[in-house]
């Protein structure tokens, strides 16, 4: 890329120019290292707008100054669940299953957010160039010339914010059925270029989703079978596991209970490989209470008002 979406930002904030730039030059080669340079933009920003607000977040950890920034409702909410996302991301299931769009969406996520926080706190008359601004926008080609010879229209189709030589196999409804030549599929609904309904989507490592899709992500009821034998059935938020839903791992253990951003959260019981259970309320993947000590804090309230 010859031309930073990120520019308008070197003078003021030279340190997220720096970011930016490098989560753009690796994009298209190395997604990963992308989310990664994404994920500390985050947590600048965090930083950043926690001390304009004059706020503490008494820890010096990424987490907990999330936290304290959503806690006490800032930013939009919009921002609020792109920050949450990165902060959240998985890397262990990443190095396997990351979508190369996934980068993609996220940038552009987070250059309309720079843009807000720019207007927010540096400068409240910028305007955002119209070119750059959509994060409807799912690949930086937009920079560039949208003329495309009518013969090629019907052959290039976008999976996940990349574009595959393939085939519309067959209509399905309001969807379709489209493969590619890397070995991936999808079958469903299909709105403005991105998964949008009911789909089932298969990843060229065997990886399957089957369920709800909006804007491109799994966003509803679904359920996803890892390559690894791992499987996840339950309800989904902008790609991450929020609500109510049931991990079984491959090596036996499962948890059945409540989840927020891909993490047990809420109440919830985990059955261990070797049998043991944990039962009560989970916060981001720990266990912090367990059912006994609720069930203790019960009969100590029940007591008090008996005697």
């Amino acid at each position: 890329m010859t031309v930073s979406n990120f520019a308008f930002v070197k003078a003021a904030l030279p340190e997220l120019h720096a970011l930016a730039s490098k989560a753009e030059r690796t994009m298209d080669s190395a997604p990963l290292v992308t989310l990664q340079y994404l994920q500390l933009m985050g947590q600048w920003f965090v930083t950043a707008i926690l001390m304009h607000e004059d706020l503490a977040p008494g820890s010096a950890e990424p987490m907990a100054r999330l936290e304290t920034l959503l806690r006490n409702e800032i930013v939009p909410e919009r921002w609020s669940a792109v920050l949450k996302r990165l902060e959240y991301m998985d890397t262990r299931e990443s190095e396997l299953l990351l979508d190369p769009a996934i980068g993609k969406r996220e940038l552009f996520e987070m250059y309309d957010f720079t843009c807000w926080y720019y207007k927010t706190y540096i400068d409240d008359e910028y305007e955002p160039s119209p070119a750059y601004v959509s994060s409807q926008s799912l690949c930086i080609s937009s920079m560039e010339s949208t003329e495309v010879r009518r013969e090629h229209a019907q052959s290039q189709i976008g999976i996940n914010g990349q574009h595959f030589e393939a085939q519309w196999e067959r209509h399905i409804g309001n969807g379709h059925r489209i493969e590619t030549a890397e070995g991936e599929s999808y079958q469903g609904d299909w709105h403005n270029g991105m998964k949008q309904g009911t789909g089932v989507y298969r990843w060229s490592d065997g990886t399957k989703y089957t369920g709800q899709w909006s804007r491109d992500v799994e966003h509803g009821f679904g359920e996803k079978q890892y390559a690894n034998g791992d499987t996840y059935r339950g309800e989904w938020r902008e790609g991450l596991f929020y609500g109510k839903g049931t991990y079984q791992w491959n090596d036996g253990a499962e948890y059945v209970g409540q989840w927020e951003d891909n993490m047990e959260h809420g109440y919830g019981v985990k059955t261990l490989r070797d049998g043991a259970v944990h039962r009560g309320l989970w916060v981001y993947g720990e266990l912090v209470v367990r059912e006994d000590q609720l069930a203790g804090g019960r009969d100590k309230m029940t007591g008090s008002a008996n005697g």
